[in-house]
């Protein structure tokens, strides 16, 4: 085997160990038991590098500095003990004789030096430091005296080269005939884990969050521990990876560094060298919205899914299936209130597909928000499993999570603010599956695996937030697919980013993300055998899954199917089919093929697809053709005003307001009518499109009839919504209006959601008030002045100690176990926690929500967030610290900028909500974590231990945690 050679040391100073190394062999060591103040001393070690061999990594720290030589020449310096300082030896490790050397200087005090050599060959050696490492004089050379092993208990030192482990298989819970082990915990230096794939050697390939991609080998011999290597000096932070032949492509969200773009890796002689790298697209996007997903499609082709904050490469192909996408909404948008994708529009999240060397890509789907991977079933479908934004939890446009299956010019409706398509729209294909809260990243479809039915047949997605994958039975439904889950995985802490099935055929998984100690699983199937049959679709829905794929054709073509093929396809039983057809037909009219349309809608009837070439119509024709076609759509409903009818005009007429107006008076004055004709029909699913159609069209009577569906709604977001919508109504309000209206607004103050819910009740409060006349307007401000009396007083916590991880970490297995829950749950409002974070039923949305945090994160990560809360900030929660040219310095969470003003969230201690700062008036502004540091110095150290066990159980008062002892 050749020498490995790379044109470049390496040296990281926090921790960079590259080869997973046994925490019990180093001990440090020193001159004499005693050291003195100002020593100098010198250590050395003579080694061998085998041929073969394919790195060697040096690793030491010392109390209090350190120089180490490589034969001669520096290498690597250190100053703080509890850093370990390592330097991967490239170029200078050559096969044959080498020497360490290691200068260290003690300032005063204990002293101590610590080192490893570890070379990885066919049989990995590593060579600690212990008495053989000599004390090099001017006279002689003696043996090093040991201070013990570093990883002792209860020693001066903390131990350098301790590798926190990832959560144990013994606290995850997996199906009766499988098991789950860990392979592999990650190191220090090797980042918390955001994306893998298994290359074909059945190696893991995995991109931290925040640095550069490296390998896992997984030995098949249990003793031997897996081997770790760089792939790339700089080239990370993907959220997407993919094996194909000898090529290995890689999704990079590095927008800040200009990186962000699709990648391919090649090995072009067969070494395991990646000689070749080139970036293959250029796009830029936010990292956690950014580029995600790839997969290597059936026919052998590279697909993408991006998140809604990522830019579409410049090579975007004409012939691209999604095309007519527009934002379609009747009303102006309240933005999201904390600055949330503000300003993005339509496609939103989108799917790619290109050829190997990334020459064109196809724009297939859209309306997605922030899907982060896909997956190809056996027959060839893609899946995606995507979430909406949990601040936006009791809005009525609130999605929770949804498995997708993505279609040729599939569109998912997914618009930013108020503006998001409802999930039953006739223009949207609907979701499989509408899932429980959680946060969707792998997705890996089981019929690769060697997993005995049904558990080859289904689809598996993984769940951060809760710790937990979950398995879906997909049923084939016509031409596309209803579907059933079932638990699979779960554990606590077990935030799941992403997972591949290996050609063996095991399911492997990684967690971590933003910080959080990663990990590498692997879970088969140890269970008798079972049946290897696949389960077959039935034989009507494999007939409509081929008319579906025939029709899609069309997305890319005029020519490839006959209009009367395509107008049949209108009135096909199956709805994905009908929405294939009428995606041709868009395309048709869009490009200037549209004589037929009038004839066409003049004797079509419903049942024959009159309502699909209507939605056709609208969304694609010029504003000429919908105006004359306005009558024919209305004579559709004279045919059908069923529940199905109802929904197509309504969604129909939104849609011909969006794209077309001002519409002629005679054509609005038709429209009003209808409309007032058949509002309210008391089905939510049509009134909520129906009274934006009203208020846009300045109705007189919207006020008055919509008010009892504001009072007797089912829910608040039915409620939330005819407010929303009467906030821009103008006309219509009598004084009986008017105080029902001040009520019901009354009412929405008392609504609880996700942390932007408050902020969309502001704007429809003080956009619906602005409709009334001033004595209604103080009649609401009295109503709630009580609320804004003088802030509560707290009690202030005396200070107890300027606690480190390091003073609590030795301590943190104690959280498991005879933890106090109400010491905990009251410290939870004590430290003032409840203020910024939701937790069960209390709290405040201001920060991330710590209901399940203990499902993605350990007590050790809970930990480090709340000491050094600036560690691993993410994008989504970073204020913003303003730095004003008085010196004054402002902080808080960015919303938006407003022409020459910026404008905070504030802290929610504060008595105001928002902070308005002129641009004129700011000297600075960084990133900053809205979390003030030293929260837990009020605490002892068993408060501390009781509020981690508090928070990673979820607040569980039966949780063996809070068991007291025997």
């Amino acid at each position: 085997m050749k020498m490995r050679c790379i044109q470049r040391l390496f040296v990281c100073f926090v921790c960079a160990v590259w080869i997973h190394t046994p925490a019990s062999a180093q001990e440090w060591i020193w001159t004499s038991e005693h050291a003195v103040d100002g020593e100098v001393c010198r250590f050395r070690k003579d080694f061998k590098v085998p041929e073969g061999a394919l790195k060697v990594t040096f690793s030491a720290t010392a109390d209090n500095l350190f120089t180490a030589y490589l034969d001669g020449k520096v290498i690597v310096r250190g100053s703080d003990w509890s850093q370990l300082y390592s330097v991967e030896l490239v170029d200078s490790a050559r096969p044959g004789d080498h020497r360490i050397e290691v200068e260290c200087v003690n300032e005063s005090g204990p002293a101590a030096f610590a080192g490893l050599i570890t070379i990885q060959a066919d049989d990995d050696i590593r060579i600690p430091s212990d008495p053989s490492w000599l004390v090099v004089g001017s006279d002689q050379e003696l043996p090093s005296v040991s201070l013990g092993l570093t990883s002792q208990q209860g020693g001066i030192w903390r131990d350098p080269f301790y590798v926190p482990q990832a959560t144990s298989p013994d606290a995850i819970e997996v199906p009766e005939g499988f098991e789950i082990e860990l392979v592999y915990s990650s190191a220090p230096g090797e980042g918390s884990w955001s994306a893998m794939c298994i290359d074909g050697k059945g190696r893991a390939i995995i991109s931290p969050q925040y640095g550069p991609l490296i390998r896992v080998t997984i030995p098949k011999d249990e003793r031997t521990d897996p081997r770790v290597e760089r792939l790339h000096a700089t080239l990370g932070k993907a959220h997407g990876l993919v094996v194909a032949d000898t090529d290995l492509y890689v999704n990079v969200a590095d927008a800040r560094n200009g990186m962000g773009g699709l990648w391919r890796m090649r090995d072009n002689n067969g070494d395991d060298i990646f000689e070749e790298v080139v970036r293959l697209a250029e796009y830029e996007g936010g990292s956690e919205h950014g580029p995600h997903g790839l997969t290597i499609g059936p026919e052998g082709a590279l697909w993408m899914i991006h998140g809604n904050m990522t830019s579409h490469p410049d090579s975007l192909s004409a012939s691209s299936a999604h095309r007519n996408w527009g934002e379609d909404a009747v009303l102006p948008r309240t933005w999201d209130p904390r600055g949330h994708a503000v300003n993005l529009m339509s496609p939103g999240g989108f799917l790619l597909k290109t050829d190997r060397d990334g020459s064109a890509f196809e724009l297939v789907a859209g309306g997605m928000r922030n899907p982060y991977d896909i997956a190809f079933n056996a027959q060839g479908d893609l899946f995606t499993y995507d979430a909406d934004m949990e601040w936006d939890i009791g809005a009525p446009w609130y999605r929770t999570p949804r498995l997708l299956h993505l279609v040729s010019g599939g569109e998912y409706g997914w618009r930013s603010g108020s503006a998001k398509w409802p999930i039953d729209s006739p223009d949207a294909r609907p979701a499989v599956l509408e899932l429980d809260a959680g946060s969707p990243t792998g997705v890996a479809s089981g019929h690769t695996s060697s997993f005995p039915e049904p558990w080859r047949s289904r689809m598996y997605l993984a769940d951060w937030a809760f710790g937990r994958v979950l398995a879906v039975d997909l049923i084939p439904d016509g031409a596309s697919y209803s579907a059933e889950v079932h638990p699979f995985i779960l554990g606590r802490p077990f935030n799941v980013s992403d997972l591949a099935f290996s050609p063996d055929g095991d399911l492997y998984l990684i967690i971590g993300g933003r910080g959080s100690q990663s990990g590498l699983y692997r879970v088969r199937w140890v269970g008798a055998k079972g049946s290897d049959a696949p389960l077959k679709p039935n034989d009507i829905a494999s007939r409509d899954r081929m008319a579906r794929l025939r029709l899609e054709a069309s997305h890319r073509s005029t020519e490839a199917i006959s209009l009367t093929e395509l107008r049949e396809g209108l009135a096909h039983r199956d709805s994905a089919v009908r929405y294939a057809a009428r995606i041709g037909l868009e395309r048709r009219i869009l490009g200037g093929d549209s004589e037929w349309v009038i004839p066409a809608l003049a004797e079509t009837l419903p049942e024959d697809g009159g309502w699909e070439l209507s939605l056709a119509t609208v969304r694609a024709g010029d504003t000429p053709l919908v105006t004359e076609a306005v009558s024919a759509i209305i004579d559709q409903y004279e045919i059908d005003d069923s529940h199905s009818g109802q929904m197509y005009l309504a969604r129909i007429l939104g849609i011909l307001l969006a794209r077309h107006a001002p519409l002629e008076p005679g054509i609005e004055a038709v429209v009003l009518e209808q409309v007032e004709g058949m509002y309210p029909t008391e089905n939510f699913s049509v009134d909520r499109q129906l009274v934006e159609i009203l208020v846009a069209l300045d109705s007189e009577s919207v006020a008055l009839s919509t008010m009892p569906r504001i009072e007797t709604a089912a829910t608040q977001e039915e409620a939330i919504h005819f407010l929303h919508a009467l906030r821009l109504q103008e006309v219509g309000w009598d004084a009986d209006t008017s105080r029902r209206a001040v009520n019901a607004l009354i009412r929405a103050q008392r609504y609880s959601g996700g942390a932007s819910l408050t902020g969309f009740i502001d704007a429809t409060t003080s956009g619906l008030l602005a409709q009334l006349k001033p004595e209604f307007q103080r009649e609401f401000e009295r109503s709630i002045a009580a609320k804004h009396d003088a802030p509560s007083q707290r009690s202030i916590r005396p200070f107890v100690k300027n606690w480190t991880v390091e003073d609590i970490e030795p301590h943190l297995s104690r959280t498991y176990a005879y933890r106090n829950f109400e010491k905990g749950r009251q410290l939870f409002e004590d430290t003032q926690c409840v203020h910024c974070h939701q937790f069960g039923e209390v709290g405040s949305g201001y920060g991330p929500n710590l209901s399940e945090v203990g499902a993605r994160f350990s007590p050790r990560d809970l930990l480090i967030t709340m000491i050094d809360p600036e560690r691993d900030l993410s994008d989504q929660y970073a204020g913003l610290e303003v730095t004003l040219k008085n010196g004054e310095v402002v902080l808080g969470m960015p919303v938006r900028s407003d022409g020459d003003i910026l404008i905070l969230a504030s802290d929610p201690r504060s008595d105001r909500a928002q902070l308005e700062i002129p641009l004129q008036r700011i000297l600075s502004q960084r990133e900053k974590s809205v979390m003030p540091a030293g929260l837990l110095n009020s605490c002892t150290m068993d408060e501390v231990l009781d509020l981690l066990a508090y928070l990673s159980t979820g607040g569980n008062p039966d949780d063996p945690a809070f068991r007291s002892p025997p």
